[in-house]
């Protein structure tokens, strides 16, 4: 601001007669008619005044002087998102920067009869979005479509899910609380309330396809679980260098850099994903 206030104040001032040309081209440009009819004034390029100058060195700079709402509408005015990442140092760290991530990406749309692809340890399998079939390959590699669904976590539950971290864990705690309720088994305590919220979040994860700022809100809701903690430097089932959340023996796997799930591991179970992408139908991969 300082250097652009010094550019402007060093600039002559025009002279009278210079001034009295410009006034006296403004008045005509107004009255010049051509059968009646007054021209249109044509656009002219505009003077690069101070305020002109310092709104481009803000755009330089990588800042606007627009309310969110207004960038969010507007695509000539560039929109800056900042990626920069955190050290991370436990699991707030970890979510932290997954949103970040996510907020950079655009966001997904799933149709209801989208499918999610996923290649496990496993096998291969088809999900819909909206759980009424899936498909799995046969060991002759048929490809086999089902009726139905049998995941423990409902797909459309899922996608309902709220992206904001907390709001997320305690819609996921009502739920466990009512499944219990409407089951009649006895009243959880809260150690195993976490445990199965952490359960039900990896295994969701683990079973699906899910948009990016939904995925970083499950990383959020995990970390806001008591007894959740955050290990660097690990490898997952699969020997892959990750990152891990985990709940005493259970551990979610994230990816060290892009932050997609990368599987979970359970005491006497795992599942270890290779590739998770929405497709058109069931049989495809891509």
């Amino acid at each position: 601001m300082a250097m652009l206030k010094r550019y402007h104040d060093a600039q002559p001032e025009p002279g009278g007669e210079e001034v009295g040309v410009a006034r006296a081209r403004l008045r005509d440009h107004g009255r010049v008619r051509d059968h009646g009819r007054v021209r249109p004034v044509r656009r002219r390029r505009p003077f690069l005044g101070l305020a002109t100058l310092v709104a481009l060195a803000a755009l330089v700079a990588g800042i606007s002087f627009w309310p969110a709402q207004e960038r969010e509408s507007v695509r000539l005015v560039p929109r800056v998102v900042e990626t920069t990442l955190r050290p991370v140092a436990g699991a707030a760290d970890l979510a932290a920067n997954a949103a970040v991530l996510a907020a950079a990406e655009s966001d997904d749309v799933f149709a209801p009869t989208d499918w999610a692809y996923m290649k496990t340890d496993t096998g291969e399998l088809w999900r819909r979005v909206d759980d009424t079939k899936f498909a799995t390959r046969s060991r002759d590699g048929e490809l086999e479509v089902h009726e139905g669904s049998e995941f423990e976590v409902g797909y459309p539950f899922l996608l309902s899910l709220p992206t904001d971290p907390e709001a997320l864990l305690a819609r996921m705690d009502q739920q466990i609380v009512e499944e219990n309720a409407t089951a009649n088994r006895p009243e959880m305590s809260e150690d195993e309330r976490h445990l199965w919220a952490f359960r039900l979040i990896s295994m969701g994860m683990g079973e699906t396809v899910l948009p990016a700022k939904l995925r970083a809100a499950m990383y959020g809701a995990m970390a806001r679980i008591p007894g959740v903690k955050y290990e660097g430097g690990v490898k997952d089932p699969a020997g892959r260098p990750a990152m891990s959340l985990f709940h005493g023996d259970e551990r979610v796997y994230i990816h060290p850099k892009t932050y997609e799930y990368m599987g979970f591991r359970w005491p006497g179970q795992k599942i270890i994903v290779y590739k998770a992408v929405i497709v058109d139908r069931a049989g495809e991969r891509s």
